[in-house]
Parts: structure tokens; sequence; C-alpha cells
């Protein structure tokens, strides 16, 4: 497991996901105290929406660009984006909680399933850049 680079992930994939409660108008401290670190609890929200089909949007396409690079021949590219995303979300969502003992904060050795970094890195690092470029990216 990739602990340090799943570890600063994670800690990214939380602030992007408390983003659209503060627009909205949530101060820190209440979504702080609201959502604590749960990215499970950040990813079901009906704040969250708008900016989970972004999200979906770009998994298609990080994962066609990498299915068709040839940079991964070992990688099996049959299954849906969308679902390989979610089941990230949730393993990233598990290792970053008490329900793995905190699995990614420490470097050790853990029987834990984790995501493959680079399409979570990329998915999400495309939509925070145009978040960043494009105030109304997401309308929130």
């Amino acid at each position: 497991m990739q602990t340090p680079a799943l570890h600063t992930l994670s800690q990214g994939v939380e602030l992007l996901l408390k983003y659209p409660h503060i627009e909205r108008g949530s101060s820190p401290d209440s979504v702080r105290n609201t959502f604590s670190h749960d990215l499970r609890k950040l990813w079901t929200t009906p704040e969250s929406n708008e900016l989970k089909r972004a999200l979906h949007r770009t998994a298609i396409t990080c994962w066609n660009k990498a299915k068709s690079s040839g940079r991964w021949p070992m990688q099996d590219f049959d299954g849906d984006p969308g679902t390989s995303l979610e089941r990230a979300i949730e393993q990233l969502a598990h290792l970053h909680s008490k329900s793995s003992d905190f699995a990614l904060r420490y470097i050790l050795r853990h029987p834990e399933v984790a995501p493959k970094p680079r399409f979570v890195v990329d998915t999400f690092r495309s939509v925070a850049r145009r978040m960043v470029d494009d105030e109304n990216y997401l309308k929130l």
C-alpha cells in the first residue's frame, strides 16, 4: 500500500468535498463539526452532488486516456470508470477512518485494500484545476 501518497490524496479529497459546503455558506467550524474527516459522509451529502457529477464525467476522460496511453498494459480497463471512482472513494474513506484504525496515518503494513492513486489523483486534480480556472464550473 502506498501509504504516504494515499494519505495525502485522502486529505485533498476531504478538502475538495468540504468546498461545496463552505461555498454554500456553511462556516468552516460547522463543516468541521458536522463531518470531521468522514469522507463517506461528505461524499453522500446533497451538497456534493454537482461535484460528484463533475468527478464522474472526468473519471471517464481520465480512464479512457489511461487506457489508450498503453502505459498500463496489465491494468484491467473493462470496468466502468464511475464504479471504479465510487469504489476508490469507499476504499479511501475506510482507510482514512477509525474503521481501519487510521491505516493511512502510519507507515505500517496493513492488510487493507487500497485504490490505485493515479486514477483518483488524475480525476480529482482535473476537476480541482477547472474549479480554480472557472469559478462558475460547478455552478454551486
